[in-house]
């Protein structure tokens, strides 16, 4: 990104009095194509100060009605790190090949964007062309009317969001948007998912004049069942669309890990990133300090993705510094060389552990390393737990066999 001079800020319309910085920061995107190890070819390139608008000083560039013209952004309207140069803060970036579209996510102005990329370079510096016919300006704008004086704070639905993005298609809501909403500023977070109004006819953005840009009701909101607060990540974090209509949810402040059923809003799979930025790697059963090890994105592949192939994904040794042998389980009941025996997994009630070995203990913990059950009963009730991921603690002979369980 260029950085502008106050000189320069001043000139396209900003005002002096929201910009303690020495300079104000412009947003590029860019595509090229490489041409050798360090050179490449300009394609195609985009960058937020052609469109801009100011009604501050009608001596400066960019002077308008900002209310009549959501097509362009507003020097002035400032939402989070008021006087900041990176005052846009561009934290996500996705394109829709079919749509030939790019949709841009703004941390700071609490809004995301999509901008048409059918345009020619000089189109994209303009207001004219492209698919749309609007050039590089905004098709469409959604989280915060406030920022185009179509609304007050109030108004609000995006708070400092990440992973903006549309739902790829072959998946459950394809087409849609979702995203980490984060909730800076609002104390909670939530995953959310919208559908755009767009019209395959114009291939625009369908938008009434005087209004904020639809939809102005959510098509789903994920957020703590019992306690909103319980549930925020203040920074990065992301949600991904899965095959059998779950979402996987990366709370990453804390790399916590899960994933729910939307149906029901329940979790069905948690993990705790065990890796911390400051002392390393966590015992198992340890406690890593919070923000200590944030995972700004996660994504899970198939087993099939093409970037595996010719590669070994076979299980290895453990992440956490331990001596003991930690199971991954499929369906299949678990057996340790026909000694041990662990079933049914998944269930949803009794699980019964079987082996030719004198069981001296057996202990449950949830996956931050909680205790939950210690007995030495060979029948583990797990009805009254709530749904997700467990590790049995099996005390056997001279050795501990740690197994990953699932209630349903």
């Amino acid at each position: 990104a260029k950085r502008h001079t106050d000189t320069e800020a001043h000139q396209a319309g900003r005002d002096p009095a929201l910009l303690t910085a020495a300079t104000l920061l412009e947003e590029y995107i860019i595509e090229v194509e490489p041409t050798g190890l360090n050179t490449y070819n300009l394609i195609w390139q985009w960058n937020s100060w052609d469109h801009l608008i100011q009604d501050f000083d009608n001596t400066k560039d960019n002077f308008g009605i900002v209310a009549d013209n959501p097509q362009l952004l507003d020097i002035n309207h400032i939402k989070l790190n008021p006087g900041a140069e990176d005052w846009l803060h561009y934290n996500a970036m996705y394109y829709n090949e079919d749509l030939d579209q790019i949709l841009i996510s703004s941390r700071n102005t609490g809004e995301f964007y999509i901008i048409d990329h059918s345009t020619t370079i000089g189109q994209a510096s303009g207001h004219v062309g492209g698919n749309s016919g609007k050039g590089g300006d905004y098709i469409y704008r959604w989280g915060n009317p406030e920022a185009y004086d179509q609304g007050t704070s109030v108004d609000q639905k995006a708070f400092g969001q990440h992973s903006v993005h549309w739902i790829p298609q072959g998946l459950p809501n394809a087409g849609k948007i979702m995203f980490f909403n984060n909730g800076a500023g609002r104390g909670h977070s939530s995953v959310d998912i919208i559908t755009p109004p767009y019209n395959t006819i114009t291939k625009n953005y369908d938008y009434t004049p005087g209004t904020s840009y639809g939809p102005s009701v959510l098509d789903y909101t994920y957020v703590d069942p019992v306690t909103l607060i319980d549930f925020y990540a203040r920074f990065v974090s992301n949600a991904q669309m899965q095959p059998n209509g779950n979402i996987l949810i990366n709370d990453g402040p804390s790399g916590y890990l899960f994933e729910i059923d939307p149906n029901t809003n329940t979790k069905v799979w948690e993990y705790v990133n065990p890796i911390d930025q400051t002392v390393g790697i966590i015992p198992q059963g340890g406690t890593p300090n919070d923000f200590t090890k944030v995972l700004f994105r996660v994504k899970k592949y198939p087993t099939d993705y093409i970037g595996f192939n010719g590669k070994d994904v076979t299980p290895g040794n453990n992440i956490e510094q331990n001596n003991e042998s930690c199971a991954i389980l499929s369906i299949d009941d678990y057996n340790f060389d026909n000694k041990l025996s662990v079933y049914p997994i998944p269930t949803s009630d009794i699980i019964t552990v079987e082996s030719d070995y004198k069981i001296n203990n057996i202990q449950l913990y949830n996956v931050s390393g909680k205790l939950i059950l210690n007995q030495q009963l060979k029948e583990i009730n797990i009805k009254n737990l709530d749904r997700g991921v467990y590790i049995l603690r099996i005390h056997l002979k001279n050795t501990i066999k740690n197994i990953r369980v699932v209630k349903n």
